[in-house]
């Protein structure tokens, strides 16, 4: 039985679970220039191939992992015209001030949901349809210079229909996710971090 779209409860329990425990894939093409669209930009657009609509017949969906370092989350959504196909979806929050994270009084929900957002999926309709728009208007993940001149010469749209229905959810996302943040950047693990970056320093010799 397919899995239901039900949003994952992101207990400290399962942190763990779901936490990545390799480097970002996709950290080493990351464009450096953050992304000026959040979720709602996203979903602004309904009429494109239908897109609000046919975010309403996925079916099925999970997270995959969280990179805290990274501000990444991966998750798994069933295909709705290939049975038994999921997609990778990437979502990436723009780069938050590490002493943000760490303050209590900071609304850091807010700040996520309010939060610039690079994405990507894997399906067929994100390649052909959206890859180039998003890798030219940096909200792209992965570099795509083919422009799509027969799919979408008018550049129309922004996401796919599984990323649709992920940017639905995004506001409950936030919620439970900006608790984890929290509890994964410490005080004490950035004053370790930033121990371990000055040892390293010293360690560096430079020849003039």
């Amino acid at each position: 039985m397919a899995k239901q779209n039900k949003p994952i409860r992101l207990t400290k329990s399962n942190t763990r679970k779901y936490s990545s425990s390799s480097p970002s894939r996709s950290s080493s093409v990351m464009k450096t220039k953050p992304s000026s669209l959040n979720y709602k930009k996203f979903l602004s657009e309904r009429d494109f191939l239908k897109v609000a609509k046919r975010a309403n017949m996925v079916q099925g969906w999970s997270l995959s992992s969280i990179d805290f370092a990274g501000n990444e989350l991966r998750f798994l959504v069933n295909s709705v015209t290939r049975p038994g196909i999921k997609y990778m979806i990437i979502v990436q929050v723009n780069p938050i001030d590490k002493s943000v994270m760490i303050d209590k009084k900071a609304k850091l929900y807010k700040i996520l949901q309010d939060a610039g957002l690079k994405v990507y999926c894997g399906c067929p309709a994100f390649s052909y349809w959206y890859s180039y728009k998003a890798w030219r208007y940096d909200y792209g993940i992965f570099p795509e210079r083919r422009f799509p001149h027969i799919r979408n010469p008018h550049l129309r749209g922004f996401v796919c229909k599984h990323l649709h229905y992920v940017m639905r959810l995004w506001p409950f996302l936030s919620r439970q996710i900006a608790k984890q943040f929290r509890d994964y950047w410490t005080k004490e693990q950035l004053e370790q971090i930033d121990d371990a970056i000055e040892y390293a320093l010293k360690g560096i010799k430079i020849d003039f």
